[in-house]
């Protein structure tokens, strides 16, 4: 009797922690060394997963990181930090280590995310709304899951820098038609997983330099009817999958030479109804995969020599509602068509 209980005992104590909502314990395994704390649900992993307790559990001991790294993304050290963190709750270590913050999310516990509530308004009822939480309630991990944030349309006049803080799986962020006359520096920062961004129908004047800084997988950027004067040097840079990019319906009224480098990968470019009155010879050089460009409704009157040079990529130009002559035309049809024979010009709308 006494061996049969000495076997039973470690499977009645799992089956035990099972039924408790979530066992936490402390351990100095984390990814950068610092202190942290296990937050580990087993009736998450046996009632959803569908672990049995000898799955994590082999000798009756708790899991090393090679079993956990046997469901979980990557081996060992390669695991990601977002898998990581389902587990271990990071702590800032100064000295003794502050005792952490920690919420009910569906059958574990994370670290609440910081200054959610603090966000601009608009922004703050998204996330909650979203994420089916009051803004106290939303952890780290909960930002990590938003993928997608649709802010059109809310009245927002301003926003603050660290609106989009924690949603680094962030692929769409719409902020089109609100009330916004100015970007506020980082306010993009970290967003590095961002696929399309929407700024259009705002107010804004002017963009920093850097704001779109990080961006590199981002394929649709939309500038589209705002204020827009002129483009500060390099404000594209590093966009290097970028494929779309529509600056209609602003005041922009000239482009200097080098202003649209680094996009390589651009394909569409939307500049109708703007003020441009002259482009330079090297305005897309450099565009091999430029499929459209759309100029209509401009004040162009002529296109300098050698533009559309080695983009045989190119389909569809529109020229319409210009201030070209019929000689100027000729002359653009003939070189486009020396490039693409079966490319189509518009020169009427």
């Amino acid at each position: 009797m006494k061996k049969r209980i000495a076997i039973l005992g470690p499977i009645i104590g799992l089956i035990f922690q099972a039924s408790a909502f979530a066992e936490v314990w402390p351990t100095p395994r984390v990814p950068g060394g610092l202190p942290s704390l296990i937050s580990f649900s087993h009736r998450y992993h046996i009632d959803e997963v569908g672990a049995t307790c000898l799955d994590c559990h082999p000798t009756y001991k708790k899991p090393t990181m090679e079993i956990c790294s046997q469901c979980h993304e990557g081996t060992g050290p390669e695991m990601t930090v977002v898998e990581c963190m389902k587990c271990h709750l990071r702590l800032d270590f100064g000295g003794i280590a502050p005792k952490p913050t920690f919420l009910t999310s569906g059958t574990s516990l994370y670290k609440r995310a910081d200054g959610v509530c603090d966000r601009t308004i608009q922004v703050k009822n998204e996330l909650a709304a979203k994420l089916k939480k009051t803004c106290e309630q939303i952890t780290d991990v909960d930002l990590l899951t938003v993928t997608q944030l649709d802010l059109s349309a809310k009245e927002i006049r301003k926003l603050n820098a660290n609106d989009f803080q924690g949603l680094s799986n962030l692929e769409n962020l719409s902020l089109e038609n609100n009330k916004l006359r100015k970007l506020p520096e980082g306010i993009f920062a970290g967003l590095g997983k961002l696929k399309f961004l929407s700024v259009g129908h705002n107010k804004i004047r002017s963009l920093e330099a850097k704001i779109f800084q990080g961006l590199g997988r981002l394929d649709t950027l939309f500038l589209a009817e705002m204020k827009l004067k002129k483009l500060p040097p390099g404000l594209f840079s590093g966009l290097v999958n970028l494929e779309n990019l529509n600056l209609r319906f602003n005041r922009l009224s000239k482009f200097k030479t080098g202003e649209l480098t680094g996009l390589p990968a651009l394909k569409r470019l939307f500049l109708e109804y703007n003020s441009l009155k002259k482009l330079p010879v090297d305005f897309i050089k450099g565009f091999t995969k430029l499929e459209w460009i759309f100029l209509s409704n401009n004040s162009l009157r002529e296109l300098p020599p050698g533009l559309f040079v080695d983009i045989k990529s190119l389909t569809s130009v529109r020229l319409g509602s210009n201030r070209f002559n019929a000689k100027e035309l000729e002359r653009i049809k003939k070189e486009l068509g020396g490039v693409n024979p079966t490319a189509t010009i518009w020169t009427e709308l």
